[in-house]
């Protein structure tokens, strides 16, 4: 290890360069802190015993400099001073010292206080190796999750189009083996990268406004599709006392009420499933609000009910060999509500159903104090008969003018048809700088915007975009289609100047709520 010792005494300097060389150490020295700062420019000193009072520059402006480089910030300063007092500790602290060793110089002090100051640069060391190996995996997951899910996209979507298609039973029943088990697939990998997300620390709370009425339509959307294939009914009903507009991680709850109601479609044969959000208490800034998923499925022994959400857990094994899944759904979830201030419990009984539930505090919108229609009131949360009808039918009304950005032929294949069908006029390009010129040269109502294209990427595409506006005017809604499903992903699309977020492979439901959603903001362009 090489030391950098900053004395303006020559014979303490020479003292502290034996002593420290008797210990096997590579030692450098400088008359005071300028000079000390250009050794550190010419060489790797990660441990720096400085003298307080000096010429030019004294110990403490040394540790401040020093501290103000991101090239030194892990380097173990200890002043050496003949001062003391808590004053002068917490000055030398403030400044940007770990450790202080007084004069006169002990020697087996000298020696404990470097051999700290090693161990804990060890210590720094191993702990910054161990950051960049998790991030170097939670890049590699990431990736791979994008990868898999474009094909995946392409199995999914034109195996839906394939069944829309008057087809021979058997054939229709091998599409939807096809289907739903490319569905499992995705279940599998998105449950992996969030489990080893979760397991990394990486998954931190957001904290915006949402509008609760909104938030219950969009969640619904996601799972209607497996509801709707096992004639299920899911019912959503709203506590009215409830204020609209609420401050959260809405991302981190969909997740955790996605999950839920997921596993009570799989478990549940016949019968409903119900979503309740109500009211626990409320303090003006701030209301707790418990969520709760009730099924009538075959239900969970109670012997079973605490492991289930343990990783990989699912309860009885024939459970997992019928229904299939990977048993991380309530252990991400459950983990995510514990992050939110709140604990996720089941009720259970076998034959019957089960009911799974938990509390969380949200803040209240000071902007908007209105309160969330019941169920059967007029805001976002759809009727039993505006959820089993075509998920297309809410937006045909008015045909858009849509601009598709994608480079991956399949899924522009599938979004067009989708788009097509539901009566929309669009336009593709295969890239984000075509999307731009295309942009520059003709009006559309809505822009979808792949994230990763080559030439320019969908987010340089949605930044230009915006700056286009900023000088022409308009606001045209831009909704991103990306494989990266995670919170960092949707914040770096909507600080790009994006709307909304749509993950691939695409579910019809959602990115037709996506489209009416954004819709509404801007007239349709007559073509």
């Amino acid at each position: 290890m090489r030391i950098l010792v900053v004395d303006d005494d020559p014979v303490t300097e020479e003292m502290l360069k034996c002593l420290l060389e008797d210990l096997s150490h590579e030692v450098v020295t400088a008359k005071n802190g300028v000079e000390a700062l250009h050794v550190l420019g010419e060489h790797d000193c990660r441990l720096v015993i400085t003298d307080w009072q000096m010429p030019q520059m004294d110990g403490l402006a040394l540790c401040r400099a020093i501290r103000s480089q991101e090239r030194n910030s892990y380097v173990y300063l200890i002043l050496l001073t003949s001062r003391s007092g808590t004053r002068n500790i917490v000055e030398g602290l403030s400044a940007g010292a770990d450790d202080f060793m007084s004069k006169p110089i002990n020697i087996s002090e000298l020696e404990v206080r470097v051999r700290v100051g090693l161990r804990v640069l060890a210590l720094e060391s191993a702990n910054r190796n161990l950051e960049q190996v998790s991030k170097l995996k939670s890049d590699f997951l990431a990736q791979i999750s994008h990868e898999i899910r474009t094909p995946l996209n392409g199995i999914i979507g034109m195996t839906d189009i394939a069944l829309e298609n008057t087809l021979p039973e058997d054939q229709h029943g091998h599409l939807a083996i096809i289907r739903d088990s490319a569905a499992s697939l995705l279940e599998l990998i998105t449950d992996l990268l969030d489990f080893s997300r979760l397991d990394a620390g990486k998954r931190e709370l957001e904290s915006r406004v949402f509008q609760l009425p909104q938030w219950v339509a969009e969640t619904l959307a996601v799972v209607q599709g497996s509801a709707t294939r096992k004639s299920l009914e899911v019912r959503p009903i709203v506590d009215p006392g409830i204020p609209e507009r609420l401050i959260g991680d809405p991302v981190g709850l969909r997740q955790i009420v996605v999950n839920l109601l997921g596993n009570a479609i799989k478990f549940t044969e016949e019968g409903h499933v119900e979503l309740r959000i109500s009211m626990v208490s409320d303090s003006g800034d701030q209301v707790r609000v418990r969520v709760s998923v009730e099924d009538s499925g075959i239900g969970i022994p109670l012997d079973q009910q605490q492991v289930i959400f343990d990783a990989f857990a699912q309860g009885e094994r024939y459970m997992t060999r019928k229904y299939g899944g990977t048993g991380l759904g309530l252990a991400i979830s459950s983990h995510l509500v514990e992050v939110m201030g709140g604990t996720l419990r089941v009720e259970s009984t076998p034959g019957v159903g089960s009911l799974f539930h938990f509390t969380v505090p949200l803040g209240v919108d000071p902007a908007g104090s209105g309160k969330s229609r019941a169920r059967t009131g007029e805001k976002e949360c759809p009727r039993d008969s505006e959820r089993n009808r075509d998920p297309a039918a809410s937006v045909t009304a008015a045909h858009r003018r849509i601009l598709l950005a994608e480079d991956n032929a399949v899924n522009r294949l599938i979004a067009v048809r989708m788009l097509e069908k539901w009566g929309h006029w669009v336009k593709t390009v295969e890239n984000g700088k075509a999307a731009v010129d295309a942009f520059s040269e003709e009006d559309f109502d809505l822009v979808l915007m792949d994230i990763q294209m080559p030439e320019m990427d969908g987010l340089s595409a949605a930044r230009t975009i915006r700056n286009y506006e900023k000088v022409h005017g308009g606001r045209t809604p831009i909704i991103a289609l990306t494989a990266h499903a995670h919170e960092e992903n949707f914040v770096e699309c909507l600080a790009a100047g994006m709307d909304g977020v749509v993950t691939k492979p695409i579910n019809r439901e959602e990115l037709s709520a996506a489209i009416e959603k954004w819709s509404r903001s801007k007239e349709p362009v007559l073509s």
